[in-house]
């Protein structure tokens, strides 16, 4: 149950001043609760005591009245000063594990991001680290009151009043610690599938939401209702066994405390009638009882707490604990020279046959290299290879003489300026998205890589021209302007590389035509490399590369690969025709 406060014991000594007068404040808010019932109990004896009769006195009604006046208002204090020093230090550990959550993610290659479900990730993010903040606050709140309030309780009922009333009442108490640790152990397991499972519904109301267009154009609604609709149901039942556990810990804590008020009640009466105690005495102890309950049910919180703290501790350090294959050096590179492929081999991890086979070729300074094959023959792959998504394969792989894993991947990277297949917008302005790979960019660069991509036209008919939101994943843009604002948001960086992964496959011929001619002038004297199925995106490339099964089966330049009637040739007629 405690084992996540150990596992938070860095912050703790990080932080040791603000939990000190936290719960400094919060016992002496304790303390001040144990006063008015005393002074109660007392104020009953004064108006009434069977031997002495009448005792109060105007003095002692204004001694009486200033003192729970001061009570008051020092509480006040004391509790304003625990509360902003033990839950602002919550949040503080909250906040640094998002800081690091979020660093680590990014740090993690794409094989990680392949294996875990995004929605589980989002869970990890909000509810796990949610948890973890209330384990470092509301935790160690309710172990206080758990503890040192509820022990503070116990001495001044034993010792102010009577030793044997309390022990009697206190008979039963010993009940609820032995249920808590029959209860620890499952209901640290149930939180856990829990979470797992709402990290599952997670992703499941992502893809739904994210897929809708799809899910409606294939009118599959209510399966996809069904869907989900199961995964909340397994949820729903996870929850609800949470809940029937600490539920059982509940009603045993109800029934153990009705025992003891019983015992107490019963007990005091007679003590009364024996003249052992006054009357005033059986009213604060009845009321020190009636403030027991509080702290044995903050213990039951604090089981609660801590034990989800303690699976949400777990599952967020499952991503922690994973780490990037991708190993890179600290080499620095601000230039490019060349790349060299030599009988270089890659396997995806999840693959079971090599992808690319034993490929050789190289890309010079100045050179427009075109990569071509069916689908599924490699070409994309060979792009990872150089902007470093996966673990190094096998053979040679050199950027300007050097192997390309001894770089250091922010500066490799740097090198690049990389439009993939897919379409990657943000839920910002058109303006904000091109910006993105330069930020500080004048808006004179930027106009100048809208005219490159021929996204100039296509501005006219948004409603706020730049300014437009592209929505969620650009869902106001077609797919060939999708297209067009990533080439000029690549074009903006002004790289020494700009890959081109089939990026022109949502524009008309046209279009492409003007594209390539606008790239030819802009990127004169730069590295390009093309990936396209359509043949006429490389027909003007100094070197093309036609792969097959991962591998390298023809290269030439366009002129060169007609002549020798390949696949490239055949290709390329059929296309022509089809045009």
């Amino acid at each position: 149950m405690f084992k996540v406060l150990f596992q938070l014991k860095w912050f703790f000594k990080e932080n040791w001043l603000s939990y000190l007068i936290a719960c400094t404040s919060l016992i002496m808010a304790s303390a001040l609760t144990l006063i008015p019932p005393r002074i109660l109990g007392n104020f009953v004896d004064a108006v009434y005591s069977p031997e002495f009769g009448m005792t109060l006195t105007q003095d002692k009604l204004v001694y009486y009245g200033v003192i729970l006046i001061v009570t008051m208002i020092l509480g006040y204090i004391v509790r304003y000063t625990w509360r902003y020093f033990l839950f602002g230090a919550g949040f503080k550990l909250e906040y640094i594990y998002r800081r690091r959550f979020y660093k680590h993610l990014l740090n993690m290659d794409t094989k990680f991001y392949e294996t875990n479900m995004v929605g589980d990730l989002m869970a990890k993010a909000t509810v796990d680290l949610n948890q973890l903040q209330f384990s470092a606050s509301r935790g160690i709140l309710m172990l206080l009151e758990a503890t040192i309030y509820l022990a503070s309780i116990l001495a001044i009922m034993a010792f102010d009043i009577n030793l044997t009333l309390t022990l009697l009442a206190i008979i039963p108490l010993p009940v609820v610690i032995l249920v808590s640790r029959f209860i620890g152990k499952r209901l640290h397991r149930q939180v856990r599938e829990e979470q797992d499972e709402f990290g599952v519904l997670n992703d499941l109301t992502l893809e739904s939401v994210s897929g809708v267009r799809v899910v409606r154009a294939y009118t599959q609604e209510e399966n996809d209702k069904k869907k989900l609709n199961t995964q909340e149901d397994i949820v729903f039942d996870k929850a609800i066994k949470v809940f029937s556990t600490h539920a059982l810990f509940m009603i045993t804590f109800r029934i153990v405390f009705a025992s003891a008020y019983a015992i107490s009640i019963i007990y005091g009466s007679k003590l009364i009638m024996d003249g052992v105690i006054a009357t005033g005495d059986l009213l604060a102890f009845s009321m020190y009882l009636g403030m027991l309950g509080w702290p044995m049910m903050a213990f039951g919180q604090m089981v609660n707490i801590l034990q989800r703290g303690s699976a949400s501790y777990d599952r967020i350090n499952t991503v922690f604990t994973s780490e990037s294959e991708v190993v890179a050096g600290d080499q620095e590179v601000n230039q490019f020279e060349n790349i060299k492929f030599n009988d270089y081999s890659f396997e995806y991890p999840l693959s079971e046959d090599v992808d690319i086979k034993n490929i050789s070729f190289e890309i010079t300074k100045g050179q427009t290299v075109g990569i071509v094959g069916k689908t599924g023959s490699g070409k994309s792959t060979i792009i990872k290879q150089l902007l470093r998504y996966y673990k190094y394969g096998e053979g040679d792989l050199t950027l300007n003489g050097t192997n390309i894993k001894d770089y250091d991947l922010k500066a490799l990277r740097s090198l690049f300026g990389y439009v993939p297949q897919d379409h990657v917008l943000f839920s910002r302005t058109v303006e904000e998205n091109i910006k993105m790979s330069a930020p500080e960019s004048d808006g004179k660069n930027v106009e100048r890589a809208i005219d490159a991509a021929d996204f100039r036209k296509d501005i006219q008919f948004l409603n706020e021209g730049l300014e437009t939101m592209a929505g969620e994943d650009g869902v106001m843009l077609s797919g060939g302007q999708k297209q067009r604002l990533q080439i000029a948001r690549a074009l903006l960086k002004k790289p020494e590389i700009l890959i081109l992964d089939d990026s022109l496959s949502a524009v008309d011929g046209e279009t492409e035509s003007t594209i390539l001619e606008n790239l030819r002038k802009e990127r004169k004297g730069k590295t390009n490399i093309i990936i396209a199925h359509r043949l006429s995106a490389v027909i003007h490339a100094d070197n093309i590369v036609v792969m097959d099964e991962g591998k390298i089966v023809d290269s030439g330049t366009h002129s060169e690969l007609i002549e020798k009637d390949g696949w490239y040739a055949s290709q390329y007629h059929i296309q022509q025709m089809e045009e």
